[in-house]
């Protein structure tokens, strides 16, 4: 298992900070304080578990979810459901956590849009045209 130190930067590590202080401050009264610790606590162990990684140019994934669903939050004003299944799809998409855990937690609306990524990705994995 790695440490998160070796999974950020030190300047990713003060940017997902930054920027995951302020999604709990816009998002505040979306999601509730026992959804975000729950989301809390799986992405940690997600991240722990490199369940997150990188991306093709090198880019921490977790950080690019998390500047998403804040960029979603402010400029848009996207709804829990979708703020949440922007932070969780990777967990689900990487076996981490089961579609039936994230509707258990966070309900079928956050599991529905989840399933519909996966599917979405299955699709242009199989299909380049697409």
């Amino acid at each position: 298992m790695q440490s998160q130190e070796l999974m950020f930067s030190a300047e990713e590590k003060m940017e997902f900070l930054r920027s995951y202080l302020e999604l709990r401050r816009q998002t505040r009264t979306l999601i509730n304080e026992y959804e975000f610790e729950k989301l809390r606590q799986i992405i940690y162990e997600a991240t722990a578990n490199d369940q997150y990684g990188r991306d093709r140019n090198g880019n921490s994934i977790l950080l690019r979810n998390l500047n998403t669903a804040l960029i979603l939050s402010k400029e848009v004003g996207l709804d829990r459901s979708t703020l949440l299944s922007i932070l969780l799809y990777n967990v689900v998409a990487h076996h981490s956590l089961a579609i039936e855990d994230i509707e258990k937690e966070f309900g079928a609306d956050v599991a529905g849009i989840i399933s519909h990524l996966i599917k979405t990705e299955s699709l242009y994995s199989k299909h380049a045209t697409v």
